[in-house]
């Protein structure tokens, strides 16, 4: 009597291949066979992976990893700089200029924190502004130049500071100010721009000199930084004063002389009480004097009034 075989399916995540087959064959890793009776495995597609034989499925990538191909048997951690945001990824995404991914494995990408930049995608960690430049706000992809008048000292800066008082920086990138020289009278000065007496140097995000204001001049002994330093003009100074003074005495004497042909007697003791115009007025008084005589020996040669003193007349 011939023994008859009953045959039996194979199970899930095992096959055979041909017939009279006496066993079935599990499913080697990176493949699986997902119904029983299977005469084959089927590879994982890309993006999931089977790590162990006999497998009825494939398990799909975590975030932050990929399988480039089929029939994977593990994923691999997407490299620094690049992520993978979902799972069964086939590829990992390069970070965008501005972001940056330090370690592999990355699900995501991070913002430059202001002060900092990244200028291409891809990029494992950013870069510090340089002193002179500044970047404001996170996810920069480039740091912008300080402007003329302002300044960086150090890298890394989110903002940029006004050069004080005194200083100025001429072009944009600075990373310090420039002290304003001196002028020959002790006055600043800004960007080589001479400050004059009616002018002053107020250099905080200036590049020249400004004017006083009208009817004002610089004190020469004083450093121009503020209108405060410019001082009124003294049109009228003491020594004028006191000339004006002495030659309207004199003017009036002549006068006198010439209506009563007379000189005064005490023309020689006229008072003056500024030493500092000795000789102004010894001169002033010399030509008074010859003025009188002139006057009243016209006078007295015409023979009005016959008055006059006649030792004017000598010389």
């Amino acid at each position: 009597m011939d023994t008859q075989y009953i045959c039996t399916n194979c199970p899930k995540g095992g096959y055979a291949s041909s017939s009279g087959s006496t066993s079935c064959v599990n499913c080697s890793v990176g493949t699986y066979a997902s119904s029983a009776g299977s005469t084959s495995c089927m590879n994982c597609r890309a993006g999931t992976y089977s790590s162990s034989t006999g497998s009825t499925s494939c398990v799909n990538c975590r975030a932050g990893t990929y399988a480039p191909s089929a029939g994977s048997t593990s994923c691999v951690n997407c490299r620094a700089g690049t992520y993978a945001s979902s799972t069964g990824s086939t590829s990992c995404v390069n970070c965008r200029a501005g972001t940056y991914a330090s370690s592999a494995g990355s699900t995501s990408c991070v913002n430059c924190r202001a002060g900092t930049y990244a200028s291409s995608a891809g990029s494992t960690s950013c870069v510090n502004c340089r002193a002179g430049t500044y970047a404001s706000s996170a996810g920069s992809t480039s740091c912008v130049n300080c402007r003329a008048g302002t300044y960086a000292s150090s890298a890394g800066s989110t903002s940029c500071v006004s050069c004080r008082a005194g200083t100025y920086a001429s072009s944009t990138g600075m990373s310090s100010c420039t002290t304003c020289g001196m002028c020959g009278n002790g006055t600043s000065l800004c960007m080589g721009n001479n400050c004059t007496p009616e002018n002053y140097a107020s250099c905080i995000g200036r590049l020249d000199c400004n004017p006083c204001p009208v009817g004002s001049h610089m004190c020469s002994s004083k450093s121009c930084s503020t209108t405060s330093d410019c001082k009124p003009v003294k049109i009228f100074q003491p020594w004028l004063c006191q000339l004006f003074y002495l030659s309207a005495l004199m003017g009036s004497i002549a006068v006198v002389a010439l209506i009563t042909n007379e000189c005064p007697a005490n023309l020689d003791q006229i008072s003056l009480h500024s030493s500092t115009l000795a000789i102004y007025a010894m001169k002033v008084r010399a030509f008074a004097r010859v003025c009188v005589r002139a006057c009243v020996c016209a006078r007295a040669r015409a023979g009005k009034e016959g008055g006059g003193d006649s030792t004017y007349c000598s010389n």
